[in-house]
């Protein structure tokens, strides 16, 4: 089993706290743009690592509820039609390191727990781990991509955007960016600004970047992940133009 928590990793988790909760900001409005209820959700996350943590732990408080269905990590996974205690398992998780064994659960391929049908699918995987058949099977409303191409690139191809709506990874981790920004507008104004202030800032970008995604995917009839990068260049060549480089 991994080492007891430490003061400092208790400080790093509450940073990554900060940090990646954009993700779970962004299914929040992207739920809110279909019409569907936050509170009611079912969620499930594929690769409860400490971004799977992160984002089932935050889940319920931003989203005001939700029911987590099943987890899995490289060493198997864990279901619970009734819902898994998030708590509970992210303390096994770190007491055991897997979250394989949790009471009261039965048991779940990581290929069976990407074809549920819940509202949420979170993907926190190690790069291009779900490949493009196991992408197939996929039957979530929504795909939120934790962690850095968790799909293989030909995986796209295969969600339908008429079922199921996919969150970037460029846009699902881009709170990292927005708090590291505010960190350092802080720092040089020699300020301290609390965290309500930071979530404040972090909540009025990630609805704005959400919204702009599905705009432009809907203006030019593109699937999210190119609007996302549509988006993006367009505020790069904003910025080169306002500072005089082209």
């Amino acid at each position: 089993p991994p080492p007891p928590p430490t003061p400092s990793s208790n400080r790093r988790q509450r940073q990554m706290c900060i940090r990646d909760r954009g993700a779970v900001i962004a299914v929040r409005e992207t739920v809110r743009r279909a019409d569907l209820d936050p509170a009611r959700l079912t969620f499930a996350i594929h690769g409860f690592g400490s971004l799977g943590r992160t984002a089932a732990n935050l889940h319920g408080k931003i989203l005001g509820g939700g029911r987590l269905l099943a987890a899995c990590d490289s060493r198997g996974g864990v279901q619970a039609p009734e819902g898994l205690a998030v708590n509970a398992l992210s303390t096994h998780k770190l007491q055991t390191g897997t979250v394989t064994e949790f009471p009261d659960s039965g048991t779940i391929a990581s290929e069976e727990l990407l074809a549920l049908e819940v509202d949420v699918l979170y993907t926190a995987a190690t790069p291009e781990r779900i490949s493009r058949e196991e992408a197939s099977s996929i039957r979530a409303r929504v795909v939120c991509e934790l962690s850095d191409a968790p799909l293989v690139p030909e995986a796209d191809s295969t969600i339908d955007p008429s079922t199921t709506i996919l969150i970037p990874d460029i846009l699902a981790t881009g709170g990292r960016v927005v708090v590291a920004h505010s960190e350092l507008v802080q720092n040089a104004m020699n300020d301290r600004w609390s965290a309500e202030y930071i979530h404040a800032r972090l909540d009025a970008a990630i609805e704005k970047a959400v919204r702009e995604v599905a705009e432009t995917a809907e203006s030019f009839e593109v699937d999210p992940r190119m609007a996302a990068w549509m988006v993006g260049i367009e505020r790069v060549a904003e910025a080169c133009h306002a500072r005089g480089r082209c």
